[in-house]
């Protein structure tokens, strides 16, 4: 039985979460556990997942109350959010995170393969010896930007900047196999680090993946909307945005958006965003500044079914993020066969054709995503939005990787 462990810096595998640890997820959930005996790695989470674990059991993995109360406080209570981002505090933290890697890192039996989902959990991975590594990279670009573009933390992460390139920068040289969701992923990486010698790398793309089948057992029903208190009226059209509070995904456009439709050209629409982040308080100042409090709809975090059931019953899913790797929240509604509008970057375009199974806008301005929504024919693209889902799978995400970890167990 080969031992694989799967690491990323923070966090638990989810399904109501984006990123490396919703691919994780996804990856215990079909991994064929007769080939692979996979084990959880995180600063939050330490734990060995086996072949008696149910699908539901591994959606229910849950954070230390000390930690998870942590993470309550974080996103609630402002004078602790502060006392947490100060430099002091950071400092203090990252240090204690060095050491919990560094220790626990080596600390395992004999590894077959360690599979790191960010570039800083890469980093330590690259301390075990006598396994094969493969690094997944699934952020925009560099890890440490994205941390800078944390407001709350800006600061001390500026301070850090270089020494934080130089562990991607390591991690990138150090790992056997590196793997990227999309092209654009790889390219927004290689630029942003500059690597001169990246051909001489293994790279591989292998682009991420949506549980089609769990999405197509997903009920679907009018009460989602009474569930979240909202009225939709006769004629109104539903936008759906689902996506954290930050700055890269833009959604202080697509309240600009509402504005211009709603209170200059009498469109009748709602917006419903699912998401959270350190922009929140601010996104809603803009809302209540346009009179939009009734038009353009937070709900915070809500339970992923949910989310599933919103994509089957709104009419159009808007996003304007930039510097886009490969959404995964894009393929899950164009699973649900929502009528999708995205911004023409990145990895949206590797999914999206323009008029065929979905809609994309040039152009990161208001007055460009109006042009494209009043241009749209929902149920021109319907059917293929639906049939592109079923082309990027969790199931076949999982097949490629596992095709990739028989390759190098052969090989070591």
């Amino acid at each position: 039985m080969n031992k694989i462990i799967f690491t990323t810096l923070m966090g638990i595998p989810s399904p109501d979460t984006g990123g490396p640890n919703k691919i994780i997820f996804e990856l215990l959930k079909f991994l064929d556990y007769n080939s692979f005996d996979p084990y959880y790695l995180s600063y939050q989470l330490q734990k060995k997942v086996n072949v008696n674990y149910t699908h539901a059991e591994i959606s229910n993995m849950k954070l230390s109350f000390k930690k998870n109360i942590g993470q309550v406080l974080y996103e609630n209570a402002a004078l602790y959010r502060k006392f947490v981002s100060s430099n002091i505090y950071l400092n203090y933290y990252n240090k204690k995170v060095d050491k919990y890697f560094y220790s626990v890192m080596n600390s395992y039996p004999k590894i077959g393969i360690i599979h790191s989902h960010d570039t800083f959990a890469g980093y330590y991975s690259s301390t075990i010896k006598h396994a094969k590594k493969i690094l997944t990279i699934h952020s925009k670009g560099l890890q440490t930007s994205e941390l800078i573009g944390n407001l709350n933390s800006q600061s001390y992460f500026m301070l850090k900047k270089d020494e934080l390139i130089e562990r991607e920068r390591f991690a990138f040289n150090k790992n056997d196999i590196i793997v990227f969701p999309s092209i654009a992923a790889k390219n927004l990486f290689i630029n942003d680090l500059e690597v001169s010698n990246y051909k001489e790398k293994d790279i591989r793309i292998i682009y991420n993946g949506v549980d089609v089948d769990i999405i197509n057992n997903i009920n679907s029903n009018d009460e989602i909307f009474g569930k979240y208190n909202i009225k939709i009226e006769k004629g109104c059209v539903t936008f759906l945005n689902v996506a954290q509070h930050v700055r890269q995904k833009n959604i202080n456009l697509l309240i600009e958006t509402m504005n211009i439709l709603i209170n200059k050209i009498n469109y009748n629409c709602v917006l419903i965003n699912i998401g959270t982040g350190s922009l929140t308080i601010e996104l809603k100042k803009l809302v209540h500044k346009y009179n939009l409090d009734n038009r353009v709809l937070f709900l915070g975090k809500i339970p992923y079914d949910d989310v599933i059931r919103f994509m089957k019953k709104c009419e159009i899913f808007l996003m304007s993020s930039e510097k886009v790797v490969f959404d995964l929240v894009i393929l899950e509604a164009l699973s649900c066969g929502m009528c999708v509008i995205a911004s023409n970057e990145g990895g949206n375009k590797e999914v999206i054709r323009d008029g065929v199974n979905g809609y994309l806008f040039d152009d990161l301005i208001p007055d460009r995503i109006v042009k494209t929504i009043k241009g749209v024919d929902i149920q021109k693209v319907k059917k293929n939005a639906e049939l592109t889902g079923k082309d990027f799978t969790s199931q076949k995400m999982v097949e490629e990787y596992q095709i990739l970890y028989n390759e190098c167990l052969r090989l070591d």
